[in-house]
């Protein structure tokens, strides 16, 4: 499970990088949701932000709630969007 969670060493950045390629692998994607602006200018400097893809990653805003609207929003259309047809790996498929 990782809501809650803060991005605070480089262990725990290497793991949200691996872990979003493993969802992007399996046609999933992990968005990254009320991000404070330190932790996302750390993103941003090791290059991670570029690996996550910045449109999945929404910096936290002074209105309560704005970057999980902003994020829902980015997620519906995303979900809108055709797929490519094809099996998927289920052995690769993981849920929080």
């Amino acid at each position: 499970r990782t809501r809650d969670r803060q991005i605070e060493s480089l262990t725990a950045l290497k793991w949200v990088v691996k872990y979003a390629a493993k969802l992007q692998a399996s046609g999933n994607k992990l968005m990254l949701v009320d991000v404070e602006k330190e932790t996302f200018e750390k993103l941003a400097s090791c290059g991670a932000l570029d690996e996550l893809g910045r449109e999945n990653v929404f910096v936290s805003q002074p209105t309560i709630h704005a970057s999980i609207e902003e994020a829902m929003a980015a997620a519906e259309s995303w979900i809108a969007e055709p797929k490519p047809e094809g099996p998927t790996d289920q052995a690769d498929h993981v849920t929080s």
